[in-house]
Order: C-alpha cells, then sequence, then structure tokens
C-alpha cells in the first residue's frame, strides 16, 4: 500500500479545501492501494504557535494589510525564501524528520508550500508534487521544494512557473482540486425545499470573510432594502461578528442569515449569483458549479492572481474598490430577467469550467504512484 502525506495549513481556506480535495479523489479512485493522511503543517509543530500565527494573520489584514503585503514580497525571492527557511528550521527540521521518519511516505503533496524547502530536505526519497491553489501570481517560496511535478489551474500560472525556471514538462494544468462531490450534482428541488426558499426568485448567496465585517454586512443590509425580488443566503463562518450584526437588524423575509454551513457546495448550486472575495479555492467552486461571481474583496499578493483570472475570462465582476450601494445596485441588476450582463457572465464561466478536473488530478498522481 503507497503512502501519501498532504502537507497544508488551515490558516486559509483554499490551502485546505485542496487538500481536503485532493485526500478524497485518491481515496476514491484507489480504496484498498493508498493510505492518505492530510497534516496541518503548523498544527503538527506547535497549536502555540498555529494560534499565535493564525490571530497574527487575520489581525494583520484586518488592520492593515499593506504589512501583510510587505511580508509576503518580502519573502517572494529566493533570497526571501532561504531567510525563511532559515527562520523556520531550529522550529521545524527536527519535528518534520520525526514525521516522515513515521510515515515514510512514498509521495509528499503540498497545498501550502511554506515549509516545503525543509520537508523536501529530510524526504528525499519521497516524490514531491506542489499543487498551487492561486491562479496566476506564483510565490517563489512554491518552487523551493524542486517539486517532481507542479500542479496548477491555468496557463497564466504554468506560464509565470516556465518565467521561474522550472521545466514546462513538470508543470501540468489540471485545474483545481475542489470537493469531488460538487460534479455530482445536487437536486436543486430538495435543496430548495430543506432551506425554506422560494423557487424562481433570483438567489445570491453572499460569503463573509474575516476582515471585511461592514462591507459584506451593509452589502446584505442594501439587498434587503432595495431588494424584494431577489432572496439572499448570507453565511458568516469564521466571521462572528457579521453573524451577530446582521441577526440583530430588521431584514425582509427574503434574507437568510446562516452561522455556518457544512455542505456550501450545495448552496452554491442552488445560488444565481455568489458574492465573495477572490480566494483561490472559492474563485474554482464557483467555476465547478458555474456560478457567476462578484469579487467585493481580496488579500493582497496571493489574491491578486485571481482577480486577473476572473477579469480576463469575464466570468464575475471585481467591485474591491466600489461603494457597498454600487454592489447592490449591481446584483440588482444582474438580477433583472432581461439582463444580458448575467447571460453572458453565466455562459464564459460555464466555458471555463473542467468538470473532471479532481478526477484528472487524482488520476496523474496514481499514475506517478504506480497505481
Amino acid at each position: 500500500m503507497k503512502k501519501v502525506l498532504i502537507i497544508t495549513c488551515s490558516i486559509g481556506n483554499g490551502h485546505l479545501s485542496a487538500a481536503k480535495g485532493t485526500e478524497k479523489i485518491l481515496n476514491r479512485l484507489y480504496e484498498n492501494k493508498i493510505n492518505t493522511e492530510v497534516v496541518d503543517i503548523l498544527e503538527y509543530l506547535s497549536k502555540t504557535l498555529n494560534k499565535t500565527i493564525s490571530s497574527f494573520y487575520h489581525t494583520t489584514l484586518k488592520i492593515s494589510p499593506k504589512i501583510y503585503k510587505t511580508i509576503f514580497e518580502s519573502s517572494d525571492s529566493k533570497k526571501g525564501t532561504k531567510r525563511l527557511n532559515l527562520l523556520n528550521y531550529p522550529l521545524a527540521y527536527r519535528k518534520i524528520k520525526k514525521i516522515i521518519a513515521k510515515n515514510s511516505p512514498d509521495m509528499i503533496i503540498s497545498t501550502w508550500p511554506v515549509f516545503d524547502y525543509l520537508i523536501r530536505k529530510v524526504a528525499k526519497n519521497a516524490k514531491y508534487i506542489p499543487i498551487i491553489t492561486d491562479s496566476g501570481n506564483v510565490h517563489y517560496s512554491w518552487i523551493s521544494s524542486r517539486g517532481d511535478f507542479y500542479i496548477v489551474t491555468d496557463d497564466k500560472t504554468k506560464k509565470n512557473l516556465i518565467e521561474m525556471k522550472v521545466d514546462p514538462n513538470k508543470v501540468k494544468v489540471l485545474g483545481f482540486p475542489v470537493n469531488p462531490n460538487m460534479f455530482n450534482g445536487y437536486n436543486i428541488s430538495k435543496i430548495r425545499e430543506k432551506w425554506n426558499l422560494e423557487e424562481g426568485k433570483f438567489t445570491v448567496l453572499a460569503i463573509a470573510n474575516s476582515r471585511k465585517t461592514k462591507r459584506i454586512t451593509e452589502i446584505v443590509t442594501n439587498l434587503s432594502k432595495y431588494g424584494e425580488n431577489i432572496q439572499v443566503i448570507m453565511v458568516a463562518g469564521k466571521n462572528k461578528q457579521a453573524y451577530k450584526k446582521l441577526s440583530k437588524k430588521k431584514l425582509n423575509k427574503n434574507i437568510h442569515i446562516y452561522r455556518w454551513i457544512d455542505d456550501l457546495a450545495e448552496l452554491m448550486y442552488l445560488s444565481d449569483i455568489i458574492v465573495t472575495k477572490s480566494g483561490g479555492a472559492i474563485t474554482q467552486e464557483c467555476i465547478a458549479t458555474k456560478k457567476p461571481i462578484i469579487i467585493y474583496d481580496s488579500l493582497p499578493g496571493q489574491e491578486e492572481g485571481n482577480v486577473d483570472f476572473i477579469k480576463k475570462n469575464s466570468i464575475g465582476v471585481i467591485m474591491i474598490k466600489n461603494k457597498v450601494t454600487e454592489i447592490a445596485c449591481k446584483i440588482l441588476q444582474l438580477a433583472h430577467p432581461s439582463s444580458r450582463d448575467y447571460q453572458t457572465l453565466k455562459q464564459n464561466i460555464e466555458n471555463q469550467c473542467k468538470p473532471n478536473s479532481t478526477k484528472k488530478i487524482g488520476e496523474f498522481i496514481g499514475q506517478q504512484l504506480n497505481l
């Protein structure tokens, strides 16, 4: 039986989503031939460190995105990554050596690259495949492991890797490993009944992020005031503040506020448009479910490539710098039955959908393991 370690980190939802999607497809395709394990590397190294870095990450993004961007860009080079690895070495080397010795993996898949160099240095006999979770921009740490192959979502990302002197034959444009269940489809009538939603009404799925509480709550509030002919599902997720604020407001009956949803995919299938930030995973999940996107926020550095991808392929509307009233107006305009703009976005995103991407990624990994 082959052993595969999937290295990730729960700080960013995209990294964890890619890891779980990969794990699910490998277990589905090679149930009795493979043993997969997802390792949240920061949590494994130190729970205290994980909480500290996670807190710093979210606080910095909330208070001063410029600081985050400076840190991101200062490490985005050969020298910067080398400094990062020297900093990580005394903290991580011993524990990484321990987990590799314990598991003796045949392959390591990485969806979060910060410790890739050290892991690769210890696990010399394992094949190494990074899955790059964002489009376009590629941080130098992704190639610090000198991977056997790199799995990317699109041709632009491949081009960037080639410009970084990666062998073109090692870069595989296979898409993003979304949860394979997303390609199974859902019974829309049953889901609509489950969530008490009206048939025939334009449905907006609004997803909060951790740093733009006021922005997303005001978008939903405006839709409640002026969007009598639409229905909105708001998912707060980790943003407890957004949930509390909206729960206290008197919103119209077509606004549905939820703290947490276990299966976001079924609501994505039910929706007509998705209001979100430009994360790698959510962008690819919108493509998988063929739902146009309204982008109201984006992380500096790592998510800028996703914004460019959405713009280039006209699969959504970028409204990062727009006022919340303008965003609400745009949603209402797209919701109009005669909206040609909405139909164009819908057609464009359907053209981008790769319904077999997760399976292709699983099959490619299986080939490298001779399964």
